[in-house]
């Protein structure tokens, strides 16, 4: 029986070494295709090596830029930006000194609230103003535009550098922010605002602050919003080389054909400049004793003329609208 097991085992023998061939061949391709892969693999490790490494040194290099060169630009930027401020604010009183001064000089609340009733018709009339976004007052002081914009149901936000005047207005329940004007309207969105004030302002800031406002006030200001700036008029004499001086944080008078070329230019439209009528100074004047005296018409036409640049308004405004 044995004999047979082996007769039919040497019988089939070839087709078992065909068989172990086969399966031979078999095993050698997997492990060539094996070999491959593991040779793919190891080029894909080594390629991901190279980028890691490229990686570290790009880091390096993004890091030894900013610490060398944004580092040193960003503190330089800022040391420009602070002096840049106190250039601005330079010779400042403290903050309660100036409140005592503006109380002292500028006038009651009661008045300034007077005078300022005579933006009203021009908000009034701009059927364009979007009166459900905040009006913004820079430069706020005592808050009376905030008091009179709260009263005719506009949202204020008032800015001032000066604590006390931010402790007032804020204490009648105004929106506040202490800090200054310039950084502020920075911080607001794209037409945010309704309307962009300032009295008395302007002539405490250098050109390029004075230009950076105007333009930003336009950025933030909506469709239809207005910016409304009030100064000094420089074109009365007696202002100009007089009471412009009484306040010694001012730094330049700004001409209102100055100003309405930078707001026009700027990009506001409809730029009106107000001449504020309203007289501060003694009606009876040296002029009204000389035209009484005089009978020469060419005389009184000299005399008119001196009137109008010693008594013009004392003030001006520019009221512009963005369209």
């Amino acid at each position: 029986m044995r004999l047979l097991n082996i007769l039919k085992c040497l019988y089939r023998l070839p087709e078992f070494r065909e068989t172990i061939m086969d399966s031979n061949e078999r095993l050698k391709r997997h492990v060539e295709v094996t070999s491959e892969h593991q040779r793919s693999t190891d080029e894909r490790l080594h390629s991901i090596d190279l980028l890691e490494a490229q990686v570290e040194e790009l880091q390096e290099y993004t890091s030894a830029v900013t610490r060398d060169r944004v580092e040193p630009m960003e503190a330089e930027l800022k040391g420009l930006r602070e002096r840049l401020h106190n250039i601005a604010t330079e010779g400042d009183f403290p903050d309660q000194y100036y409140v005592d001064f503006e109380d002292l000089f500028r006038g009651s609340p009661e008045e300034i609230e007077v005078r300022l009733k005579a933006y009203l018709p021009h908000i009034e009339n701009n059927k364009q103003l979007p009166k459900d976004k905040p009006a913004i007052d820079l430069g706020c002081g005592r808050g009376e535009w905030l008091d009179l914009l709260s009263g005719q149901s506009f949202v204020t936000v008032g800015v001032d550098l000066n604590a006390q005047f931010f402790d007032d207005c804020a204490s009648r329940g105004h929106t506040m922010h202490n800090g200054d004007a310039l950084d502020y309207l920075v911080s607001c969105e794209d037409e945010s605002s309704s309307i962009v004030s300032a009295f008395h302002l302007i002539e405490h800031l250098p050109n390029r602050v004075l230009v950076d406002l105007v333009r930003q006030a336009f950025r933030v200001l909506a469709p239809g919003g207005m910016l409304i700036l009030e100064s000094p008029n420089p074109r009365n004499i007696a202002v100009s080389a007089d009471t412009f001086y009484l306040d010694p944080t001012h730094t330049v008078p700004r001409h209102p054909h100055t100003m309405q070329f930078l707001v026009t230019r700027c990009g506001f439209s409809d730029v009106e400049i107000l001449y504020l009528s309203e007289n501060r100074m003694d009606p009876v004047t040296p002029f009204d004793v000389l035209e009484k005296q005089l009978e020469d018409q060419g005389a009184k036409q000299a005399l008119a003329f001196l009137r109008e640049k010693f008594f013009a308004a004392p003030d001006y405004a520019i009221v512009a609208v963005k369209s």
